[in-house]
């Protein structure tokens, strides 16, 4: 997924340039079409840019992963789903959907590619590779994504979108609150993305999102406070420096993964710390409602991602969860941390 981010971070300045633009009388005119239309290709063509990358993270050939994304774009296929007669392959009944801007159906296609191609190759002789095994792979993957992946995948996208408007609908600062906490179990195991993949259908869909990247900035803001604590109860100048730069690491680009991997995994009370910050601002998040119109690496240069127009309260409230994340972050790691800091030395990060 991270080599797809630029494409994502471009067209969403391009849909936030466009929503300013809506406010002017160029909204109508084709460069408001012609911006409309830039915002919105690298979301809707996403499942493409992401079946090639998933295709390199698995290490299976690309070609047949953009072959069976390219499907659930085509036009004809498009017109099927969008069909008000059932469809039906030798009489297997197709679950209707659209596919476009879903990134799922294409990581899980990509993922059974990569399982099945050798299986299925080490049956044809040399003379026949060329030939009849890309017929018969691209038929398996094909037929297995439009019947059966891709229809889970839909399934699971809706299902979470399902969680988060029952949660909020009920109890969003609950909701929000444990959401914000969770993502510190969920980003080392990369199980996160399956919520990204929630935003880009939201951001071209909606144009906004839920509320998921301000949970992930209110977790990294608050791991910034709680590497800074660190920093400043380490013994040693060397832990000072290498804390310090987790600080700035995680507060300027938004990069978690060292934080989380050498301090809260670690170290049970920063993790404790950590969940009962982003726990906290995030049911603010939830009471508030705090949403972003662009894409973007959660951190401190990227807080505009929560600007909106239409909410001229949005980006302050972003600012707000910053701050206090900052703050219990920090002050829960500084008096929970006073005799563990000297003994987590990441020397081996």
């Amino acid at each position: 997924m991270l080599p797809v981010i630029p494409m994502i971070v471009a067209g969403s300045i391009f849909k936030l340039l466009y929503l300013i633009l809506t406010f002017t009388p160029y909204a109508e005119t084709t460069t408001g079409m012609i911006l409309s239309l830039l915002g919105d290709a690298p979301f809707y063509f996403l499942p493409i840019f992401v079946a090639y990358t998933a295709s390199k993270h698995f290490q299976t050939d690309p070609i047949y992963g953009l072959g069976a994304a390219l499907i659930l774009l085509a036009p004809d296929f498009i017109a099927l789903m969008e069909s008000t007669e059932p469809v039906t392959f030798l009489r297997i009944p197709l679950i209707q959907n659209h596919y476009a801007y879903n990134i799922l159906p294409s990581i899980l296609t990509v993922y059974v590619l990569s399982k099945i191609a050798p299986r299925i190759e080490k049956h044809f002789v040399p003379a026949l590779k060329g030939t009849l095994y890309p017929f018969v792979l691209f038929a398996v993957i094909a037929l297995l994504e439009i019947l059966v992946i891709a229809p889970i995948g839909s399934v699971i996208s809706r299902g979470l979108n399902a969680v988060f408007a029952f949660g909020t609908a009920h109890a969003a600062f609950l909701t929000w609150g444990i959401f914000a906490a969770a993502l510190a179990l969920l980003i080392p195991t990369g199980m996160h993305w399956i919520f990204e993949s929630i935003v880009f259908t939201d951001l071209a869909t909606k144009g906004y999102d839920n509320g998921t990247m301000a949970s992930f900035f209110i977790l990294v803001m608050s791991l910034a406070g709680m590497d800074l604590a660190y920093a400043l109860r380490a013994k040693t100048g060397r832990d000072k420096a290498v804390y310090f730069g987790y600080f700035l690491g995680a507060l300027l680009p938004g990069v978690s993964e060292p934080s989380l991997f050498a301090i809260a995994l670690r170290d049970k009370k920063a993790m404790r710390s950590l969940l009962l910050s982003s726990f906290l601002v995030g049911m603010f998040q939830g009471i508030v409602s705090i949403h972003c119109t662009i894409y973007s690496f959660p951190a401190l240069p990227s807080i505009l991602m929560f600007y909106n127009p239409q909410d001229k309260y949005n980006l302050l409230q972003a600012v707000i969860a910053m701050l206090l994340s900052l703050l219990l972050g920090f002050l829960f790691t500084w008096f929970s941390c006073k005799e563990t800091v000297s003994s987590i030395i990441p020397e081996d990060i």
